[in-house]
This record gives C-alpha cells, sequence and structure tokens, in this order.
C-alpha cells in the first residue's frame, strides 16, 4: 500500500512540473507578443503620399546681386611670355599644366606664324563669344557707357585667347617644351583669367555702394602678355558653391523674410535652381538677403554681377509636404571620370587599388548617379569613399575624391522599398507645408509617384511594406 501511494505522489510531482513549464512558456510567448504589439501599435508608421500632377503658381521681380565664392589668386614665380593652356571657365584637376612661362619668346613667335595659318574658330570659341555678346546686351545700363568699352575689351580679350588655344591645339605635341617653365595647378578648380577689386568679398560686407559700378573695377589678361614676376597668373575658383547678397525693399522682406529657401531664375543660362535664403543688416543699414547656391556657379565664374528673378510667385512644379524632403550627401567627380564597363556595361569609375604588398590595380566600380551640373556628376557608391584615387579611361591623369556635396530628395516607395530621388526645390507653399519641386528633375520623381511622407523615419532600401 505504502508503495503505490509512493507511485502516486511520483506521478503528481510530475504533473506538476509539466504545468509549471507549460505555464511559463505561455507566459513568455504571452509577454513577448505584448510587447511587440504595443511597439507596433506605438511606433510611428511610414506613411505614403501619392505625388500629384504639376501645377501652376504665381511671380517677382529682378534682382541685381553681387557674386562671393571661394577663389584664389595665383602669381608668376618668373618673368617671361605666358601661354595658356586651359580655357578660360574649364575645370582643371591637379597637377593639369595651366600656363607655361617663355623667357627667350620663342615659344610666343611659334604661336604667330601658327595663328597665320588658322582659317576660322572653333564652333565652342564661337559659341562662348556668341553667349559674352548676349549677357552683355542683355545686362547694359546706358548710364554706364564706359561699359561698352570695358565688353569690348573683354571680347578682344576672349577672341585673342581663342586664336591662342586654336594654335596651341594645332601645335599638338611637335613643340619642345623642356626649356619654358611649365606650371600645374595644386588644386582643382575652375580657372580664371581676369581679376577685379572685389576679389575675396564676403556677403556681410556688402553695402549699396557696392552696387554702385563706378566703384568697380577688373582686369581681363590676356596670353602671349609679357609677365614680371610675382604679377597675375590665373584665378582659380573652387567649384560649384556660390553666394548671392542682393539689398530687400521692405516688400521684399514681408514676403521672403521667413523662408528658408528661394527659388530663382538665371536669364543668362535660362536655368532655375533654388538655394539656402537668409537675411541680415548691412554695415550701412541697408536689409540684405542672401542666396547660397551649390550648382551653376561656374557659369558665372567670370562675373562678380548676376540678374536674377526670384520665382516665388510663378512656380510651375510638383507638390511634395516638407516633411518627405531629405538631405544626402554624395560625392562630386568630374564628368570626364564616369566611364562604361563591368558585364552589364554600367556606368561607373576606375578605381586605383594598391594591396598590401604596394601593387596598384584598377578597378571598375559601378556608381549611381543622382545629379549633374556643367562639369560634374554627383554620385553613390558603397565601394566609394573619401581618398579613392580615380583614373580617367583612356589617360594617366588621377583625381582623388575629397569633395562632397548635399542633394536634396525624398524617398520614392514605388517598388515597396525606400529609394532615394533627387528633388529641385523652386519655392513653398504660402501654408509653409508643401515644397513646389521640378517635375523634370533627372533622376527625380513623377506625378503619381507614391513617396515616404515622414522620411525621419526611413533610411534608403528599408523595406516599407
Amino acid at each position: 500500500m505504502s508503495q503505490k501511494k509512493r507511485q502516486i505522489r511520483k506521478k503528481y510531482r510530475k504533473k506538476s512540473n509539466n504545468f509549471s513549464i507549460t505555464t511559463i512558456l505561455f507566459l513568455g510567448i504571452a509577454i513577448y507578443l505584448s510587447v511587440h504589439t504595443i511597439g507596433y501599435l506605438t511606433k510611428e508608421k511610414v506613411r505614403i503620399f501619392e505625388v500629384e500632377a504639376a501645377e501652376k503658381y504665381s511671380s517677382s521681380p529682378t534682382y541685381t546681386g553681387v557674386i562671393s565664392r571661394e577663389e584664389t589668386i595665383y602669381t608668376t614665380e618668373n618673368a617671361g611670355y605666358i601661354n595658356y593652356y586651359i580655357r578660360e571657365g574649364k575645370k582643371a584637376s591637379v597637377g593639369n599644366t595651366v600656363y607655361t612661362l617663355d623667357q627667350t619668346g620663342q615659344f610666343a613667335n611659334m604661336l604667330a606664324d601658327t595663328l597665320g595659318d588658322i582659317q576660322s574658330l572653333s564652333k565652342e570659341n564661337l559659341k562662348k563669344i556668341k553667349e559674352d555678346m548676349i549677357r552683355f546686351s542683355s545686362s547694359f545700363d546706358p548710364m554706364y557707357f564706359k561699359e561698352i568699352y570695358d565688353e569690348k575689351n573683354n571680347l578682344s580679350v576672349s577672341l585673342i585667347d581663342s586664336l591662342n588655344m586654336t594654335a596651341l591645339e594645332n601645335l599638338g605635341h611637335t613643340v619642345d617644351t623642356s626649356s619654358f617653365q611649365k606650371i600645374s595647378t595644386d588644386k582643382s578648380g575652375l580657372i580664371v583669367y581676369r581679376s577685379d577689386n572685389y576679389e575675396g568679398i564676403q556677403p556681410e560686407e556688402v553695402t549699396l555702394k557696392t552696387f554702385d559700378k563706378k566703384n568697380y573695377s577688373s582686369t581681363v589678361y590676356q596670353a602671349g602678355e609679357l609677365r614680371e614676376a610675382n604679377s597675375f597668373a590665373y584665378k582659380l575658383v573652387k567649384d560649384d558653391t556660390w553666394t548671392i547678397t542682393f539689398p530687400l525693399s521692405e516688400e521684399d522682406m514681408l514676403s521672403y523674410n521667413d523662408k528658408t529657401k528661394l527659388s530663382i531664375y538665371l536669364k543668362d543660362i535660362d536655368v532655375t535652381t533654388t538655394g539656402n535664403f537668409s537675411t541680415f543688416k548691412a554695415s550701412d543699414g541697408t536689409t540684405m538677403g542672401k542666396i547660397e547656391l551649390i550648382k551653376y556657379g561656374s557659369s558665372y565664374c567670370e562675373s562678380r554681377f548676376v540678374d536674377f528673378t526670384i520665382t516665388e510667385k510663378d512656380v510651375y512644379g510638383i507638390k511634395v509636404p516638407k516633411t518627405s524632403v531629405v538631405s544626402k550627401s554624395f560625392y562630386t567627380i568630374p564628368k570626364e571620370y564616369i566611364t562604361k564597363g563591368g558585364n552589364n556595361n554600367k556606368q561607373g569609375v576606375n578605381k586605383e587599388v594598391i594591396d598590401s604588398n604596394g601593387n596598384t590595380t584598377i578597378v571598375f566600380v559601378p556608381v549611381s548617379i543622382f545629379e549633374t551640373t556643367d562639369t560634374e556628376y554627383y554620385i553613390d557608391s558603397s565601394e566609394i569613399q573619401s581618398g579613392d584615387v580615380l583614373i580617367r579611361a583612356d589617360s594617366q591623369d588621377k583625381y582623388q575624391i575629397s569633395v562632397s556635396a548635399p542633394l536634396d530628395g525624398v524617398y520614392n516607395a514605388n517598388k515597396g522599398y525606400s529609394i532615394f530621388r533627387r528633388v529641385e526645390i523652386l519655392a513653398e507653399t504660402k501654408d509653409k507645408e508643401y515644397y513646389i519641386v521640378s517635375p523634370s528633375t533627372k533622376y527625380g520623381i513623377e506625378p503619381y509617384d507614391h513617396i515616404v511622407l515622414n522620411s525621419e523615419f526611413v533610411v534608403e532600401n528599408q523595406s516599407l511594406y
């Protein structure tokens, strides 16, 4: 009898242990589900916004602004006849030859002989001269008749420089330049062969007197001239980044004082772009507006003044919520470093790779292009980082990646995961809830696309559904 009782107790204890483990297991599952359910219910949901068709909005006056940018003057180390190797306004990479100094004048004589054989200018040179004439005629002020003589001098210099560049191309590599001093640039940037008395001017230094053209002077330098030591050689403009400073009226202040971005139309080059906007009091008490731009500076690297229109009241574009817009940094590289390769003949770059043994190889890396300017591409790739050295196709030219620039964009949700798409902000709505963006941005969005409404809770390539 006692043995039977012990068996009963033993069985009872076993059932008790099973019950206890099962209870704990189900309790753990319940807690897990509860936590995740609460987390799901309280978590900010990824919301989607459907882009509508473009609409037309309304416009504003024309302004003249003073241009500020990062620019450096380079001077000659020795005396000699100067001859340029890069056309004004073009971008030079590190190590490119900008000019030569010829102390004997022999090279100048050879150029002069070659000039006699030139029958016509290239289409590119003719186009540049035509653009200079159109730009001058559109901004000419009859109150300053002296500008006609200045422009005549500018055109003469442009013509002579174009002829010299054509002569240099005709000479090609047949000239032994070992007896000449070849000067290369130690930085990349836009080459300019003119200077003025406003170099290095900062927005905060601009006053109403700055806009009086009686106070402004500029000098255009040409190839073939005899330069003294330590005289002007060339100016290097760092990149497309530039700032426009202009006076604001009381009416302007009412319209734009609370805005952080403004869209402007640049008539000279027929483009609309957007920059960060702010206001400040100049030293003479004038209220000034300041627009900071990251594009199209190369088109104005030879200019100090720019005419533009604020397109706030006349905008045709796509409306997107401000909460959809994010800023992302991209590397900028010269256009000539993009090539095609790989198994699918994709766009990419040739990257120099050095292994632990010091051996160098060239690797093709596909990249995504998100923006393009006159001289550069904005690229992105997980295999590219700052400090990498790119090799130009069919050349030994190198470019070290160092410059990054932000682009505005939204996350496209059409495929079920977030994909960054570029947007160009033209203006903002009166209720300040939406941006109006360009309907024709390359690599951008289109009407009826689905985009992420609350982009701050999303990262690129995140699954959305």
